[in-house]
């Protein structure tokens, strides 16, 4: 090979190693460009996501068009009161359980203060959350809504995996322990009357848009507090919004 013939083939060589490079180069530019676009628009997603959950989160509050307040509800405190704190609540549901506590301080820091009202909301994953929602308006046809309701929740554990029956069973126990006429119970949680009165509530709260349990709403706004203080400054702003 001549020394022309040698360099011919050396620039050659080179040339194509610069093309070879300009090529890279503009792939890794094109690929660099991808990423970033595809940050950019994670990023913003998990913004959207954050400020969703910001909203609904303790320090938010969401208008929610709810039924008023009518003699066939469960209310604890002052009937007429203007301010008025509806729970959409199923009895097997563990969040409403761990909210338990909470909710009946509250119901009694704030007697003669608020009207605190249980609406049922079963939810068809519980198969027991019907039966003890039942249970409970029964025993209020005995005028003990409110000591069954929290007979109910704390023996959430007891109950909540059981067969039908044996749930039932369990009720009736319960039924027992606060005083109730058996016989009297045994037939009002069958009637219609009442299961009239837990679907009732159940629609009511798919009207107004409650897809999960628990939900509270004060006075028309649904809240989700994480804790007591939180529930309570929420009720503080109402009280003096309204005094």
């Amino acid at each position: 090979m001549t020394e022309e013939q040698s360099t011919n083939k050396e620039r050659y060589e080179l040339r194509r190693q610069e093309k070879d490079l300009v090529r890279d180069s503009a792939s890794k530019k094109r690929t660099l460009k991808r990423t970033a676009m595809w940050v950019l628009i994670a990023g913003a997603l998990i913004g959207s996501v954050f400020a969703v959950y910001n909203y609904g989160g303790s320090s938010g509050t969401t208008a929610m068009i709810v039924d008023a307040v009518n003699p066939t509800d469960r209310v604890f405190g002052i009937f007429d009161s203007k301010i008025v704190l509806i729970e959409y609540g199923d009895f097997q549901c563990p969040a409403c359980a761990q909210y338990e506590p909470i909710v009946q301080q509250i119901r009694t820091d704030y007697v003669g203060k608020i009207a605190f009202v249980y609406r049922h909301f079963p939810l068809s994953q519980h198969k027991n959350a019907k039966i003890t929602a039942y249970a409970s308006e029964a025993a209020g046809k005995q005028g003990k809504f409110w000591e069954m309701h929290d007979m109910i929740y704390d023996g959430q554990n007891v109950w909540a995996n059981l067969s039908d029956d044996k749930a039932r069973d369990v009720m009736t126990k319960y039924a027992e322990t606060i005083g109730l006429d058996l016989k009297l119970f045994e037939e009002q949680i069958d009637s219609g009357e009442v299961k009239n009165k837990v679907q009732s509530d159940n629609d009511g709260g798919l009207k107004a848009g409650v897809n999960a349990t628990p939900t509270f709403i004060l006075n028309g706004k649904k809240i989700q507090p994480r804790s007591y203080d939180e529930f309570k400054n929420f009720i503080e702003q109402e009280l003096a919004a309204n005094s």
